[in-house]
């Protein structure tokens, strides 16, 4: 995603991260300690988007599953798609629980069973 299709960034713990996405926007970026300094330095530099603050996440839990995963179960469980403050428990769950809840937040509600029977029958492997 180029910087200049970017409609809004996300500030957390004190970094700008691409909204839809999640990643870090660009790793040269210095820190900024509030919105209005993001925007700022965004504007300096010919950079269009809108800043908000998504306020601090918790640091030291590794995710298990890629970040699009890990927002739809975090939504799923009512957090915003930044708040990682449950990640552990997220880390803690079943393959099963994690397909669940992402089927779940799609609209794909009890599914999961016969997709994972289907994929077995289809492709020969047993999701676990």
């Amino acid at each position: 995603m180029s910087m200049m299709a970017w409609q809004y960034a996300k500030l957390v713990n004190n970094r700008l991260v691409d909204s839809e996405y999640g990643g870090e926007v660009n790793i040269n970026f210095p820190n900024f300690y509030s919105v209005e300094e993001a925007e700022a330095y965004l504007m300096e530099h010919d950079i269009h988007a809108t800043v908000v603050d998504a306020g601090p996440r918790v640091v030291g839990v590794v995710p298990k599953y890629p970040e699009y995963i890990m927002k739809f179960v975090r939504m799923h469980h009512g957090l915003e798609d930044y708040d990682n403050s449950q990640d552990k428990d997220i880390n803690d769950m079943s393959h099963d629980e994690v397909l669940d809840a992402c089927l779940e937040w799609e609209g794909i509600m009890g599914y999961g069973y016969t997709i994972r029977s289907w994929i077995k029958d289809i492709y020969g492997v047993k999701l676990e």
